[in-house]
């Protein structure tokens, strides 16, 4: 534990020195567009030295009384029987009808976009065949049109010729 507080403190110092680093370097007057790659170039260096400086942190394998301890913890804290205070009891109700509004305040409004979007298809849907309905009565009535066009060319036709007998 000594050991992993000392190398937070040296963590916390190092990254303590890379933001003063950090600062006296925005500090400097900008020459121009070199100056900005060797800064950048500069930052670069320390972060890759600051990778490099970071002890890993070693992990040490448990002991098994270490690892029975903390089973022998975790059971004496589940055979327990949690008592709750009053307020304590009230505050978890309050949490848990909240949470079962929310819930149902959700679903109502996804039932409610269900039916917006089946409505709105719906009317898309009835438009849609009223117009293909639509066209299709005008192109039988054009259909007519032309039949009875073709029918008067050919009358027209036939009184001709047997005008010319």
């Amino acid at each position: 534990e000594r050991d992993r507080e000392r190398e937070k403190e040296k963590e916390s110092e190092k990254e303590k020195e890379y933001k003063r680093e950090r600062d006296e370097q925005t500090q400097k007057e900008d020459d121009g567009p070199k100056a900005k790659k060797q800064k950048v170039e500069e930052q670069q260096e320390q972060q890759e030295q600051m990778e490099i400086d970071t002890p890993k942190p070693k992990t040490e394998p448990l002991s098994l009384e270490d690892l029975i301890k903390r089973r022998e913890e975790e059971k004496n804290k589940s055979a327990k029987p949690a008592f709750l205070t009053k307020e304590q009891r009230a505050k978890l109700a309050l949490e848990e009808r909240e949470q079962q509004i929310q819930s149902k305040r959700k679903a109502e409004e996804e039932e409610r976009k269900k039916r917006e979007t089946w409505r709105l298809n719906g009317i898309a849907e009835r438009k849609k065949t009223e117009t293909q309905e639509r066209d299709k009565e005008r192109d039988k009535e054009r259909e007519k049109e032309r039949e009875e066009e073709r029918e008067e060319v050919l009358f027209h036709k036939m009184l001709q010729h047997q005008r010319m007998d």
